[in-house]
Formats: structure tokens, sequence, C-alpha cells
């Protein structure tokens, strides 16, 4: 016989998870929920970052943060301080613990680890069946947090590929006090290229090697770029590595293409929602997800609770999608610009107004004060481009 659920959540990773701690707050009214999630255990797999903002959720759980941040190129470099909101990490490892926790006080959500279902459930008589490993489930609802297939070419504008290594050396290398978000090699001129540190102490630190490109980059393919980046900030000084970790990240997926074009995502069955990573919950500009997947995941339990049914991620104000979608067309265009245009960024913008504006969270005067930041010609260009040819697809589909 099969067991019944209101709910099935796919993926017990951040969304998943995040789901099911806000729908555990709701006590005896939360509905009967099952976590379907492939992995034996959870293990210290990632890191996630963001701006420690007045209404950041879970920012009590950072285990570092930086009140200063740095921007460098060859050319040169700028350092912001931002101590009133500072840039905080958050282990996998803790959040995952965090989570079980919570989700554990409420005995109406269930994990199942080790599990896994058919890639497309089928619906018979309003409910949805699904088929495990040795399993029969059926829920009226389904919240999808799985990928729904390996990153390919074409199906972003830019591809946000990163491999990072955590390490710790005997001797003090790092600056425990800054967080370097970009530091750029200017010696890849067709995607951008930067690393990534996060100094945890004056010995140990998170170094990443990341990549905006047209195509995803393997772990492997990394691995020689990071390696260099290692010799450099270590002085080639001996460390032992403590931890890894590598990422995927779309820039501009089509579902959020579609949300710029349509104003809000399609949905053909309200009783399927689709979310994560290549649903909407990465930042197209940046690849930051945390605060969004959180965000989703208080309104998602919100309408559960007053309609039973999930929401998938809200859809950015079409400003932002804008402005981002412009942004990363440029430097997909244009690569060897990214270097001044960040630093240009950082540098000339006041820092409240860019970190609510990389936090989701701008204002119309944000909009213009980054806009005002940014140089303006290379934008206008790359704008007058974009219509051209929009204005060439629209020629060739009305020509008969």
């Amino acid at each position: 016989m099969p067991t019944d659920y209101d709910l099935i959540i796919l993926g017990g990773g951040c969304a998943g998870l995040s789901l099911a701690m806000h729908l555990s707050h709701q006590g005896a009214l939360c509905p009967k929920v099952l976590i379907i999630e492939k992995r034996a255990h959870y293990v210290n797999d990632r890191t996630w970052c963001f701006w420690g903002t007045s209404n950041a959720y879970l920012k009590h759980l950072a285990n570092h943060n930086w009140q200063t941040v740095a921007i460098k190129s060859s050319l040169s470099d700028v350092t912001v301080d931002c101590k009133d909101t500072p840039y905080q990490m958050l282990a996998a490892e803790i959040f995952y613990q965090h989570a079980l926790q919570v989700i554990a006080k409420n005995k109406k959500i269930e994990i199942h680890f080790s599990e896994t279902v058919a890639a497309i459930p089928n619906k018979v008589d309003k409910r949805w069946q699904l088929i495990g490993n040795n399993n029969h489930y059926t829920t009226k609802f389904i919240v999808d947090t799985r990928p729904a297939k390996a990153p390919q070419l074409g199906e972003s504008i830019l591809w946000q590929s990163f491999y990072g290594l955590e390490i710790e050396c005997a001797n003090a290398v790092f600056n425990p006090n800054t967080a370097t978000l970009m530091d750029f090699n200017n010696n890849d001129k067709t995607s951008v290229c930067f690393n990534y540190v996060l100094p945890l102490s004056i010995t140990k630190a998170l170094i990443e090697t990341t990549v905006f490109s047209t195509h995803p980059i393997i772990r492997e393919n990394l691995a020689f770029k990071l390696d260099e980046a290692i010799k450099q900030y270590t002085n080639n000084l001996p460390y032992t590595i403590t931890r890894s970790e590598h990422g995927i990240l779309p820039m501009g997926n089509k579902t959020q293409s579609n949300d710029l074009e349509n104003s809000q995502p399609t949905n053909q069955d309200k009783s399927y929602v689709k979310v994560g990573l290549f649903a909407g919950a990465a930042r197209p500009s940046t690849g930051y997800a945390f605060q969004r997947i959180q965000r989703w995941a208080d309104l998602c339990a919100k309408s559960i609770h007053q309609t039973q049914y999930p929401i998938g991620h809200p859809p950015d104000s079409l400003m932002q999608l804008s402005m981002d979608k412009l942004f990363l067309q440029l430097i997909r265009a244009q690569p060897e610009l990214a270097p001044k245009l960040f630093i240009s960024l950082f540098h000339r913008s006041n820092t409240s107004k860019l970190i609510r504006f990389l936090s989701d969270q701008a204002k119309l005067t944000d909009y213009l004060a980054i806009m005002l930041a940014l140089p303006a010609a290379p934008f206008l260009k790359q704008l007058l481009i974009s219509c051209y040819k929009k204005l060439n697809i629209y020629a060739a589909e009305n020509t008969y």
C-alpha cells in the first residue's frame, strides 16, 4: 500500500530543508510532509555567503564574518568598509544541523535518506504517485528542488563554475580581517576568471577559483588554476586540505529570461512546483542564493498554510532583471571589461546602496546610484546591440 502525504519535497538540500523548517514552525497546523533525499547523510560540502543586513535570515548561525571586503586586479584594487552589514559565511554543516534540529521538533515531517524516485511523478485522480527504491508514495502537492538536468551549453547567458579548497598552513599567511571577493586573473581573454579568498584565521582560508563563461566547467578543468592560486596566496608554503567544494551556477538561465519577457514564470499545474538553483533561486548576476531561498521558503510556507498550494520563487523586479541581463550580456561579449566594471562598482558606489542592490533589496534611488557608478558607454553600446538583434529577430519572424 502507498504511504500518503499532504506534501512531498523532492531533495533535502538548502531549499528543501529551508521550506521544511518554516513548515515546522506551524506546529499542529503543519501538513504531513515527506522529504526525499538521495544522500545517506550530510557532510560539510559547501558554504553560503551573504550580507548581514537587518532582515537577513539565519545570520546568527554565521561562523565567520568580515567587516571589510576587497576587489583586486593587476591594475587597481578597492577595499570597502562594510562593518554595518558584514559579509557573512555559513558552513553547510552548521546549516544542516540547525535545519534537522528544527524539523525534528515537528513529528508531522519525515525525512527519508538514501531514497530516489522516478524523474517524472505521475498524477492519478488528483494525487501524485511516486515510486521510490522500495516504496510507493502518494501526495497532493510536490515541491521539486532537484535540478532538471546537468548544466548545458546554451541554457544560460553565462555559467559560474567554481572549485575551492579549505586549507591550513603551518605559518601565518592570511589577513583574517578582509575577504577578497574577486582577485581577477587577466590572462584569460575569453571568460571572466578570478580568485575568491575567505580567510578564516591567519593560517586557514577557503580559496576558490571562479570562472564566468559561456560553458559550464567541471572540477578537473579548474584544478590547475586553483593550484596556481593557492601557491600565490601561501607563498608556496606547505599546507593541508581540510575540505573541498565545487559548483556550477546558472547566470541568467532560461527560466529567469522567461520571467523578464512574461513578468512571471509559467506554471501548468499549481500542485507541482519547481524551485532551486535552476528555477530562480540564484541571482543571475552574482549566483548568490541563500537569502533568496530563505525568503522563498518563508513565502511558500505561508502560502501552504493559507491556500494549501506551494509557490515557486517570486520573479525579480523588471528593473533588477533588466540590469542583470544587460550586465551579463556585456561581460559575455567583452569579458576583459569585468575587472574595471566590478572595481568601479565597489569604488564609486555608496556601500549601503550597493549592499541593498546585491541583497535584492534595492530602492529606486539605489538602482540609479548603481547605474551612475558604472561607465555608461559600454552599457549603452551593448543595449543598442541587444535592441538591434531583437529587431532583426522580430523582422525575421514577421516576414511572409
